[in-house]
């Protein structure tokens, strides 16, 4: 096996010798690298690994790899991405984001407003939209109200929502729908694997806020 770090997050991969000289992104930010003849450090010690999957797709090597632990169970301190890594602010296009989520193993596609439709690992929809004037890339989710939801019942859950939910934002767009979102700023660059991981913190705020708080069970 060859272990070896990402060049994008830090993140310890191990790969099959097989492997060696194709190209592979990290599973974590996107990143594509070509897997390396040498480890990059010493051999870790028996055990040291949780376990690994690997697979081909095309020409590249997809690895997913969980954190290396130290002896005494801890995971390592993360790295700090390196300036490679970033995504330049004029390369942020929908087609990009589409390709860091699948190599992240998310169905993505764009549809024809342009905007990137993302199926997330909490089991909702999200469409992320780039407003290239304020550098800001929108994460949306919308859920429906039941038809016998009031008014009273719809603003209360929203209220509700805003005063105990820190990041994401509710509103109603219209009386049939919940709509929750959040921004994430990218002028000057943007790491890949935050553009995933903010949408997977964003899903899963969103889903457990909704479990918390619609104690009058008006979302369908």
């Amino acid at each position: 096996m060859i272990t070896f770090d990402c060049a994008g997050c830090g993140k310890k991969l191990r790969v099959k010798e097989e492997f060696v000289g194709q190209a592979g992104r990290c599973p974590s930010c996107g990143e594509k690298m070509q897997i390396p003849e040498h480890d990059s450090d010493e051999a870790p010690p028996p055990g040291s690994f949780d376990a690994t999957e690997e697979a081909i797709v095309g020409e590249e090597c997809i690895v997913d790899a969980t954190p290396v632990r130290s002896a005494e169970g801890l995971p390592p301190k993360r790295r700090r991405p390196s300036v490679r890594s970033l995504l330049p602010e004029e390369r942020v296009t929908p087609g990009r984001l589409q390709k860091f989520f699948r190599a992240a193993f998310m169905k993505a596609e764009v549809d024809d407003d342009g905007d990137v439709k993302v199926k997330s690992d909490a089991g909702i929809t999200i469409w992320i939209s780039i407003e290239r004037e304020r550098k800001l890339l929108k994460y949306v989710a919308t859920y429906g109200f039941k038809e016998d939801a009031t008014e009273i019942d719809r603003l209360s859950l929203v209220n509700t929502l805003n005063d105990n939910v820190i990041l994401v934002r509710f509103s109603v767009p219209r009386e049939d729908v919940l709509l929750a979102d959040y921004y994430l700023y990218y002028e000057e660059g943007v790491v890949p694997y935050q553009i995933v991981n903010t949408l997977r913190h964003f899903a899963n705020i969103t889903v457990k806020a909704i479990r918390e708080y619609d104690t009058d069970d008006v979302i369908e």
